[in-house]
């Protein structure tokens, strides 16, 4: 079974913005989205999973751009090949709480 970190991460940009941001750190650092779920225009909740080599930098990458919570790295196993699951909870402080999506009429 892996082991299991919980992110708190606040975001002050557009929600657009941050979801593509955070879709491209995950990538660039060779994780992978397993779940998401978006909560109207106020959260998104995402599980990953993250190599141990590449959670640090994922962590430091989020860091710079918004408010995470810290990483405890006194779990570390110092193993290549250990895998995370990393549940993060991204908030998005401009969320008003009344996203709407629109579908367009098709004919038919």
């Amino acid at each position: 079974m892996k082991n299991t970190l919980n992110w708190e991460i606040y975001s002050y940009d557009n929600r657009h913005t941050t979801i593509d941001l955070i879709q491209e750190l995950i990538d660039n650092n060779h994780a992978y989205i397993m779940v998401s779920q978006i909560y109207s225009d106020l959260a998104l909740v995402l599980n990953t999973e993250v190599a141990e080599a590449n959670l640090m930098a994922l962590h430091n990458q989020i860091d710079e751009t918004m408010y995470i919570s810290e990483l405890n790295t006194e779990k570390f196993k110092n193993d290549p090949e250990h895998e995370w699951m990393v549940l993060m909870n991204i908030s998005f402080k401009k969320g008003k709480g009344d996203l709407t999506n629109e579908i367009p009429n098709v004919p038919g």
